[in-house]
């Protein structure tokens, strides 16, 4: 059972119902009262159990005293090395929430794994508060509070672990990049290629790929259609005299671009889209599987 989901969902509701009596926006963010300093300390508390729980699950040694067991500089130090969570990014992105383009894409995990004046902004601010809460009041403001909640969910997402399987392109295309957040959208990295190959942005929380089974089946139609592609290329009149001639050779079939040059783009076009047909490969193409993963590589 997820323990930590509907507490996270609990503090972010809170956070929502703030934005329709303070307007969270530029000149806003250092905007500080009783309850954002409440809500940081809340936040973060969660943080740390959400942290010591995934450090544990997910390979992390105990400490010989559970006490040792910091949630910064032992497990968001070992998830960090693990997932390069402090690259992982958020859109701010909710009802009521008016930052500028500037202000919008966070990354609240940077350095939250180190201390002092080295740490993240939000956790300076947080143990600023619990050790001195009259001196540094002013610390439990809007951006504080924020980005602590943005690393919470960060967390919790990587704490869900969820894979989902995508059985159209039009469900890939219209995946829920809130994850059932009201006030956050995460960064996709996406498919590129029917082989599988992609670039993955680092700052990406999930990516979203053709399944193994679509790849499988693709590349075995791939070759099944450029075998036929040759064959029908190899009748081509101006393709036998090329190679009668020496001007062509039958290594550079795989050559699109000089096989081109020899029949012509428009008969190469032609060969192509009748090959196609022949060898049903539209039935590959329009049931394309996807998986969307969480992203643990970079």
């Amino acid at each position: 059972m997820n323990l930590f989901w509907p507490t996270y969902k609990r503090l972010e509701n809170e956070m929502v119902a703030l934005t329709s009596e303070i307007r969270f926006d530029d000149n806003q963010m250092k905007v500080y009262s009783d309850k954002l300093l409440e809500l940081l300390i809340r936040i973060s508390v969660e943080i740390e159990a959400i942290s010591k729980e995934l450090y544990l699950t997910n390979g992390g040694k105990p400490t010989e005293h559970e006490e040792d067991m910091y949630f910064d500089t032992v497990c968001l130090q070992y998830l960090e090395e693990k997932w390069n969570l402090g690259k992982k990014a958020v859109l701010i992105d909710g009802y009521g929430i008016a930052f500028g383009e500037e202000n919008k894409l966070i990354t609240p995990l940077y350095k939250a794994n180190k201390r002092g004046s080295s740490g993240s902004k939000w956790k300076q601010g947080y143990q600023a508060v619990k050790h001195n809460r009259v001196k540094n009041y002013e610390k439990g403001n809007i951006w504080n509070c924020i980005n602590a909640l943005a690393a919470l969910f960060i967390l919790n997402i990587y704490y869900r672990n969820e894979t989902y399987n995508l059985t159209s392109l039009s469900e890939a295309n219209s995946f829920d990049d809130t994850l059932g957040s009201k006030l956050f959208r995460i960064i996709i990295s996406k498919w590129e290629q029917f082989s599988g190959a992609m670039t993955v942005d680092e700052q990406s929380i999930y990516c979203i790929n053709y399944t193994k089974d679509f790849i499988e089946k693709w590349n075995k139609k791939l070759i099944d259609l450029n075998f036929h592609l040759y064959q029908e290329i190899l009748k081509d009149r101006a393709m036998l005299d090329a190679i009668n001639s020496g001007d062509f050779q039958l290594k550079e079939l795989s050559n699109n671009e000089k096989v081109q040059k020899i029949i012509g783009s428009k008969r190469f076009v032609e060969i192509l889209k009748n090959v196609s047909a022949k060898n049903n490969i539209g039935t590959v193409v329009n049931n394309q599987e996807f998986r969307a993963y969480l992203n643990k590589e970079c």
